[in-house]
């Protein structure tokens, strides 16, 4: 968290990932999803949730970056899963087969707290934003984003239900 470029490493690797998923780069042929049908994919919601980073403090910056490290610990598993699965003996990725079955078993749970995860932050942003830790700028924007994510994302429904109930 501490190094300068990190966030733009993150941004750029959800940006190539958001483009490989729609088949702009790499062999994966183009499934016909439009590019302005791609914006309400889980990697742009995470590119738009770096954007959050800049009016935070520290402790709200950390757990916006815990939430995108889930998804990038997520996007990594699927991504060692599909070279296992073409390659079973690629150095390095037989010996973690284990954990990463295990988080790809787990990838809904997980999910889930991410979902979570976000949701805490729009509790405590409004009284962050009170107490000086975010700017007054955030919590508007913030609440946007999570109705987008409430409208596109299935588990964000689920954690509100369960949150209401």
């Amino acid at each position: 968290m501490s190094i300068p470029w990190s966030g733009s490493l993150f941004f750029i690797g959800a940006l190539i990932s958001l483009l490989q998923r729609n088949g702009y780069i790499g062999d994966k042929p183009n499934l016909g999803v439009g590019f302005l049908q791609s914006f309400i994919e889980e990697e742009c919601m995470n590119i738009f949730l770096m954007v959050f980073l800049l009016p935070s403090g520290f402790f709200m910056r950390f757990i916006i970056w815990i939430s995108l490290s889930i998804w990038g610990v997520l996007h990594v598993t699927m991504l060692a899963e599909e070279q296992l699965e073409s390659d079973p003996n690629t150095i390095g990725l037989a010996s973690l087969k284990s954990t990463i079955d295990w988080i790809v078993l787990s990838k809904v749970e997980i999910v889930f707290y991410k979902s979570y995860l976000e949701l805490i932050i729009a509790i405590f942003c409004v009284p962050l934003c009170l107490g000086g830790y975010v700017a007054i700028l955030f919590p508007i924007l913030y609440f946007q984003y999570i109705r987008i994510k409430f409208v596109s994302n299935s588990f964000m429904k689920e954690a509100f239900e369960n949150l209401n109930g």
